[in-house]
């Protein structure tokens, strides 16, 4: 006699483990959640920014700007990511020095995003002056680096 219970009986079982899906991350990859957390929510938000341009491109009928505006969402994933790596490696350390710590460890993370969007978008769009040997674009990138980077110590980095 046959165990049915054993056999196949024709149904196929599904290509996807839907079980394997709801298992938490291994721990190896779980450390690299803060680089897609960052590269998602700067997409999320330059992609935002993208639709509006959309929208008012085809209410206008000037699409000049929308391939732009696409690429932009590219830079800021990539500057998330580089902010992520910069949190995952960086905060472990700056946070360890006393009373500062938290603050340097936000203008580290802020640092490397405001940088890598900045070199990227300067090497994008070669029409407006974005380099590091303008004076003004070197304050700019500083103050938006330390103002956001304090920000972002007090608020992420502080211990309650």
């Amino acid at each position: 006699m046959v165990d049915r219970s054993q056999q196949n009986l024709g149904v196929r079982q599904p290509p996807i483990d839907f079980d394997a899906m709801h298992q938490p991350l291994p721990a190896r990859s779980r450390k690299f959640v803060p680089v897609f957390v960052a590269a998602g929510v700067l997409a999320a938000v330059a992609a935002f920014r993208a639709a509006i341009t959309v929208v008012i491109a085809f209410i206008t009928g000037n699409w000049a700007r929308v391939g732009l505006s696409l690429v932009v969402v590219a830079i800021a994933a990539t500057g998330g990511a580089a902010g992520g790596l910069a949190y995952m490696y960086l905060t472990g350390p700056l946070r360890k020095i006393p009373m500062v710590g938290p603050y340097l460890a936000g203008i580290a993370t802020a640092g490397s995003c405001l940088a890598v969007m900045f070199l990227l978008f300067a090497s994008v769009e070669r029409g407006i002056a974005l380099t590091f040997s303008k004076t003004d674009n070197q304050v700019a990138l500083i103050l938006g680096t330390l103002v956001l980077g304090i920000v972002l110590g007090h608020t992420l980095f502080r211990d309650a």
